[in-house]
Formats: structure tokens, sequence, C-alpha cells
């Protein structure tokens, strides 16, 4: 029987469901810039698809007459279950990577900042959106219901120190070994899978590191290959 060979060590786990995770969508080459100079990357919303999201922030900021940079995780508790969308819209196919952030000990060590704001997105229908809109500080974390499938859990950091102007901020030495429970590589990694896994567990510590199977998934293969030598 032919059957195609899976290390066990890059099947992701049984769906990784649990309360307590963001996880936040990239590329590795992005992502390897977080991890070798310690920093967080917060984007520019500017080029976002999202026009109306753009253009609510673009309010806000003029609104407090401060510029802000935004950071956006997805909460996976619940019954959230990941997505091959969620990889198009927010990765790259080629060396796109999942990093699940362990949401305690991360908004922890950003409560140590003034400047940054932590809280999930509200996805409201029209008659709640007036309401709350006339709170200017919700703005920032209001969506159109269109978006509600992405679960947004928003870092907003306001301008209020020289370290804006650059939009990464430093982090401590073991902020990625404590703050990641796991970290999940596309699966266009699997064939150089284990060097990566080496690299993130021996050379940044991190613990937890699996082969996402969204766009190829060996064991619903296997399946159909049983069934073709069955007979």
């Amino acid at each position: 029987m032919t059957k195609v060979a899976v290390s066990s060590k890059q099947q992701e786990l049984p769906v990784h469901i649990k309360s307590g995770i963001l996880s936040h969508y990239t590329n590795w080459s992005k992502f390897e810039y977080w991890l070798k100079y310690k920093k967080i990357f917060f984007g520019d919303y500017a080029h976002w698809e999202d026009k109306s999201d753009v253009a609510v922030l673009k309010a806000y900021e003029k609104k407090i007459n401060k510029q802000v940079r935004v950071l956006c995780l997805m909460d996976r508790s619940g019954s959230f279950r990941d997505s091959v969308y969620h990889w198009k819209a927010y990765a790259n196919k080629e060396d796109g990577i999942r990093v699940d952030f362990k949401k305690k000990e991360l908004l922890s060590y950003l409560s140590e900042y003034e400047e940054i704001r932590c809280q999930a997105v509200e996805y409201p229908n029209t008659e709640d959106l007036k309401k709350k809109a006339k709170n200017c500080e919700n703005w920032p974390f209001l969506k159109r219901a269109s978006y509600m499938d992405d679960r947004e859990f928003r870092i907003l950091w306001v301008e209020g120190s020289k370290l804006f102007k650059a939009r990464r901020l430093p982090v401590e030495k073991d902020f990625f070994k404590n703050c990641i429970d796991r970290i999940t590589l596309c699966s266009n990694f699997s064939e150089k899978f284990e060097k990566m896994e080496y690299i993130l567990k021996d050379k940044y510590k991190i613990k937890s590191v699996c082969n996402s199977q969204i766009f190829r998934n060996t064991d619903w293969e296997n399946i159909f290959l049983l069934q073709e030598h069955s007979f």
C-alpha cells in the first residue's frame, strides 16, 4: 500500500482551542525580525483592505490629535477553528506562520505601557453602533459585522514616546519564550520543518512548534489511499 509519509512532529495537534490564546498570522520573514531584535512590530493601518476601518482610525487620530499603530490578533477561545481564509488573508502561503500568544502573559507585559490599549473588537449592529460611537474611545475597537469571523483582539499603540516613530516596541530578553504558547508553520515548510523547529526551539527557546495542514492534510489523503488499495 502506498502511504504518504508525514512525521508526527509535523502534524498539528488536535484543534488547538483553549481560553487565553491570542493568535497573530504573519510571515516568517517578518516574524524572524521580531525574534532576532527582540521587538514587536506595530503596523501602519493606512494600507488595510478594509477602507472603512482605515477611515475610522484616521478620524480617531484627528479626534485625539495623536497617531496610532495597531497590532491585530485573533481570539482562539471557544469554537474558533483555523481556516484557509485566515492564512490567505493575513499570512502568506509561501512562508506564513501563526503565532499563538498566551493572553494573560502578553497583556500583563503590555500593561506596563500607558500608551498601549488592549481590547477585544466589537461588531455592533447599526443601532448599537450609534450608541457606542458617541464615545470616541470606542472607535478603534468597532468593526463591521462582515469581519466578525476574525474575532479580532486589537492592541492599539497611541503616540506618546520616542519609540512610537520606529513602530517597534522593544521587549525583554525572555518575552517571546514566556509569552508564546506555540508557533504553527504553513504546510509549505514541511520539507524543512525539522530545521525550522530546531531554530525556533534551540535559538529562540519556543517550546512548541508544529506544521499546519491547512493546505495539505496527509491524514485525509491516507484515508483515500487506504480505500484505493483495499480491494
